[in-house]
């Protein structure tokens, strides 16, 4: 909860600030990766959330959100950036970078987490599009792959022909030994609608 302020300039400028206050009970204790603990309690803690968005209209826009407070018993900041390239009207690609940093100097823990991430949409024609998603998260050290390709033969009937990959960036991080991949599929999905009278 917390109040906040919103702005849409006419140059297509929006962005917000926002002051949030949190509370939050933890039952049972969790981790995150690389050794930062959250124990059993009650926890209070606060922050300033910050987000700018660039005019849409062109062919680059861009995204950028920053976070920054307190963090269950330890302090947080987080920083990121969205950029979009319009390529085509057929054709985009959009990028995503977060840098999170969480210290919890009461227990002597620390946490530098990355995320990268790259996405392509391409629209060959009203029917039929494809797009590919890749994401590497510095914390769990997994690269996530999700690639679909979409077939519409006509109003409200779809099929999907997707690709699911979870590779392990670390493999040897444990014992016994992670496998390359922790999780691949290959699905193929159909959507139909219909009307019942």
């Amino acid at each position: 909860i917390g109040p906040g302020w919103h702005f849409q300039a006419k140059s297509g400028w929006i962005g917000q600030i926002a002051l949030k206050a949190y509370r939050e009970r933890v039952d049972e204790e969790f981790s995150f990766e690389e050794g930062a603990d959250i124990v059993p309690a009650d926890y209070s803690f606060y922050g300033i959330e910050s987000t700018f968005q660039t005019p849409s209209g062109g062919a680059l826009s861009s995204m950028l959100i920053a976070n920054a407070g307190t963090f269950y018993d330890g302090r947080r900041l987080s920083l990121a950036a969205r950029p979009i390239w319009g390529i085509s009207p057929d054709l985009s690609l959009t990028a995503y970078y977060q840098f999170n940093w969480i210290d919890f100097s009461k227990h002597g823990q620390e946490l530098a987490m990355h995320i990268a991430r790259l996405q392509a949409l391409a629209t060959f024609s009203t029917k039929f599009s494809a797009s590919a998603f890749v994401q590497y998260n510095s914390a769990a050290h997994v690269l996530i792959v999700n690639a679909r390709i979409r077939y519409n033969p006509r109003e409200g009937n779809d099929i999907y022909l997707v690709y699911n990959d979870t590779l392990n960036g670390d493999r040897f991080r444990e014992v016994p030994h992670l496998p390359s991949s922790s999780s691949r599929a290959i699905m193929l999905k159909l959507s139909y609608t219909f009307n019942i009278e």
